[in-house]
């Protein structure tokens, strides 16, 4: 029996330490998704040759990143009993897959840009808030993740703000990328014990 619990804890850490390298893979993966979004927009460098590539990056880097997501909120439950975010966890990544598809739907179908561009607002803002909540509940739990909880939550927030701004989306887009790196080195590193206060 023990040994059957060892292997099963073992293979957990190896799951989520797996998750870690996809959040930071996630991060990575802004880079060429951007530049090659933006090089198709400009007239000089614009191709359909380009198109295989956005797609392959963004829907890469989506995976990546819910991967990790849903594998943070396992993370806490095993580790921590945590389950503060729970029930936020699938909508968000729902939302966030839906969001992946019109964004790439704009490229098949660009007479219905401006249609998809307000279902991404609308959409968009929602996730945002979502996401604003499922950080402040984040921050109920009682141990620092190894002093990343705080930094991650709020970037978080300040990611989700800026995506609700509009204007300073292109901010928010580094600030997301961010939080995929903090995400990865919480998942990478070891587990943080809870302190038991002895009365």
């Amino acid at each position: 029996m023990d040994s059957v619990l060892t292997g099963q804890c073992m293979e957990n850490k190896n799951i989520y330490k797996f998750a870690g390298y996809c959040a930071i893979t996630s991060a990575v993966l802004y880079i060429p998704v951007c530049v090659v979004s933006i090089a198709y927009e400009i007239p000089s460098t614009s191709t359909p040759v380009l198109l295989p590539f956005i797609f392959i990056f963004s829907v890469v880097q989506a995976a990546c990143s819910l991967y990790a997501f849903k594998r943070f909120r396992d993370y806490l439950n095993e580790n921590y009993d945590f389950h503060a975010i729970d029930k936020l966890v699938m909508p968000i990544i729902i939302l966030c897959a839906v969001l992946t598809v019109i964004s790439l739907l704009g490229y098949i179908a660009p007479q219905l840009e401006l249609l998809f561009m307000i279902l991404m607002a609308v959409m968009g803002i929602a996730g945002a808030i979502v996401l604003i909540f499922y950080s402040v509940f984040l921050l109920r739990l009682e141990v620092s993740l190894n002093g990343l909880l705080k930094p991650y939550a709020y970037t978080m927030i300040a990611a989700c703000i800026c995506f609700m701004l509009f204007i300073l989306i292109p901010i928010g887009m580094i600030l997301a990328a961010v939080t995929d790196i903090l995400l990865g080195l919480i998942l990478l590193k070891p587990k943080e014990e809870m302190q038991v206060d002895f009365v």
